[in-house]
């Protein structure tokens, strides 16, 4: 059979349409093209315009040392306002737009007291800060620096930091054996230990501790004050309630063999040990059984 001649009119019509759509995405990629460049021009006039704009600047404080009056600071107690202040010093008279808040949250929660801080830009040049502060859950003391004197006195929070003393009084238990220069996690273990035994002792026997010696984790000594006198007591890391009420309890009828201790074991249960002073042999002595 005589194979049907082609239609040169179909021809040119495939011809044309690959052309056609060649076109149709050339003007689409132009006009997006077009869209792109104009948005970006958009976006440098504007961002000029926040840059150079004086509406946008921070302004600078009234006098030297004074506080910026658009820089807004807010749960501040302890810390120092100043500190927290001066840290948006170097954006004094420049636009809001410019200030890099991530880093001035970063230099935030560099200084004492900040737990947490919240920077935010309120239009036209104004930037709020939020503080959080630490909550101190004791006092510490420790030798000064190499080459001080006396002792030195800080406060410490449950996660290890230590809080300089504000202008502030705290009902708070005096902790020994935890210094500056040992590392945080360390710090932070040593006072879990000793928040773990005050919510063991509980109301109102915490309250009688006058000292905690957090030094060894394994074994919690107090100091506690009986009739006048002062004793050193070795709860170890458990059952400090109960230890520390054999030891009251039973303190009545032993009080006549302590002539002379101040230091006393009470980490075996139901035996109470008289401990000899450092200076002489090291000994130990059963003054109570069987509690």
């Amino acid at each position: 059979m005589a194979r049907k001649a082609a239609d040169p009119r179909e021809e040119t019509k495939r011809g044309v349409r690959p052309l056609r759509l060649l076109l149709r995405y050339l003007l689409a990629g132009a006009a997006a093209l077009a869209c792109a460049v104009a948005g970006m021009a958009g976006f440098f006039r504007a961002e000029e315009f926040l840059v150079g704009d004086r509406r946008f600047a921070l302004p600078e404080p009234a006098a030297y040392g004074e506080e910026c009056p658009n820089v807004h600071l807010a749960g501040i107690e302890h810390a120092s306002r100043r500190q927290v202040a001066a840290v948006f010093s170097p954006d004094y008279g420049r636009s809001v737009y410019l200030i890099p808040l991530a880093e001035r949250r970063r230099q935030l929660l560099a200084l004492p007291w900040v737990k947490e801080a919240t920077v935010r830009r309120t239009w036209p040049n104004r930037i709020d800060v939020q503080i959080t502060e630490r909550q101190p859950v004791a006092f510490i003391h420790y030798p000064s620096v190499r080459g001080g004197s006396g002792d030195r006195v800080a406060l410490i929070d449950g996660e290890g930091e230590i809080l300089p003393l504000p202008k502030a009084k705290f009902q708070l238990p005096l902790l020994t054996g935890i210094l500056p220069e040992q590392p945080k996690n360390r710090r932070r273990a040593a006072v879990g230990q000793v928040l773990r035994m005050i919510e063991d002792l509980g109301s109102p026997l915490a309250g009688e501790i006058s000292e905690i010696d957090a030094a060894d984790l394994n074994n919690l000594k107090v100091s506690l004050v009986m009739e006048g006198r002062a004793f050193l007591l070795l709860l170890g890391d458990r059952n400090f309630r109960r230890r520390l009420e054999g030891f009251r309890r039973h303190f009545p009828e032993i009080r006549p063999q302590l002539e002379g201790v101040s230091t006393l074991d009470l980490r075996i249960d139901g035996r109470i040990t008289t401990v000899e002073e450092p200076a002489t042999p090291a000994a130990k002595q059963g003054v109570k059984h069987g509690e």
